[in-house]
């Protein structure tokens, strides 16, 4: 029998499905699609279309215009060497402030989410995870398996574009971090305002 994880893969582009979590609002997903698709329509034209994660959260939030261009240009200077003591100064992720539970409810604005390896506490991941007007999450990523693993396990089901995985909703999130994992939350705002 197929995994779910590999039936997943092999259906993309999926069917943009609502939250399997009756509690969670879902991201209407329009507007953040084809804002995405323009922004990395441009990209892919340009052939700057990035594949690091870090990079790729970075352009999903300026083409949801919820991080200025700005940060995100300071942010990849600070990245430029990977997950650098200044790309963590910035935002703001310090030795002892992340957590391991996840909830919805806790995050007021868009932003980063940035993934630690618990063990080591050293960060392995980055994602975009959008909040939209209603409170509806979406979270915006590319290159973590374990995380799409855990996301299509828990029945989250994603779109892919351009390179970006997109899931409405957080369902499965909590899943990935009971495997080894805790992540730092970044408001958009804070990144902005570090841009100066």
């Amino acid at each position: 029998m197929q995994s779910p994880f590999k039936l997943a893969r092999s259906i993309l582009p999926c069917l943009r499905g609502a939250s399997h979590n009756a509690e969670e609002r879902t991201a209407p997903m329009g507007d953040l699609m084809s804002d995405l698709k323009r922004h990395s329509d441009d990209l892919i034209k340009q052939r700057r279309l990035p594949v690091v994660c870090y990079a790729l959260a970075l352009h999903a939030g300026v083409a949801a215009k919820t991080i200025s261009p700005g940060a995100e240009a300071k942010m990849m200077d600070a990245a430029r060497n990977g997950y650098s003591p200044e790309y963590l100064k910035l935002m703001g992720i310090t030795v002892n402030n992340d957590s391991a539970t996840f909830s919805a409810e806790q995050i007021s604005e868009s932003g980063i989410l940035n993934f630690k390896e618990t063990d080591r506490g050293v960060v392995m991941h980055t994602a975009y995870l959008h909040k939209d007007a209603q409170g509806g999450l979406t979270l915006v990523h590319n290159n973590c398996s374990p995380l799409d693993k855990a996301m299509v396990d828990a029945g989250s089901m994603p779109t892919q574009l351009n390179g970006l995985l997109v899931y409405t909703g957080t369902t499965g999130l909590q899943n990935y971090l009971n495997t080894g994992y805790s992540f730092h939350f970044t408001p958009a705002g804070h990144l902005n305002r570090q841009a100066g």
